[in-house]
């Protein structure tokens, strides 16, 4: 596999994710546990993105334990298909008007990260 090249996709991808919360402000017109909840996506995305890069990189998930690219691959299909679920955009969009179109972009452009990897 090619590490970097894809390390490098998943740290601009990151990037561009962690610049939504800016791009999408908090709409004032809604509280609740839900917007708890939204307010914690955007990081966790991030985090997840950082995360699979790092393990690309060192071969070590977060923990410091070994780990292959297959299981990279199997965790970012889990965040594609979370961010994915109807459920999930519909919180987002209440809470960051806007943000959904620029999220479900990202998992394309997060899927055809992911099919490189397969590849190799």
């Amino acid at each position: 596999m090619r590490a970097k090249p894809i390390v490098s996709k998943l740290n601009a991808l990151k990037d561009r994710v962690s610049l939504f919360e800016e791009q999408y402000p908090r709409s004032s017109s809604i509280g609740g546990a839900g917007v708890a909840r939204a307010e914690k996506q955007i990081p966790w995305i991030c985090q997840t993105l950082d995360q699979a890069a790092e393990a690309l990189r060192s071969g070590r998930d977060p923990f410091g334990n070994p780990i292959i690219p297959g299981q990279v691959i199997s965790g970012l299909k889990q965040l594609t298909a979370y961010v994915r679920d109807s459920s999930y955009g519909t919180l987002m969009e209440m809470v960051y008007p806007g943000i959904d179109k620029p999220l479900q972009e990202s998992m394309d452009d997060l899927e055809k990260v992911i099919q490189m990897m397969e590849l190799g």
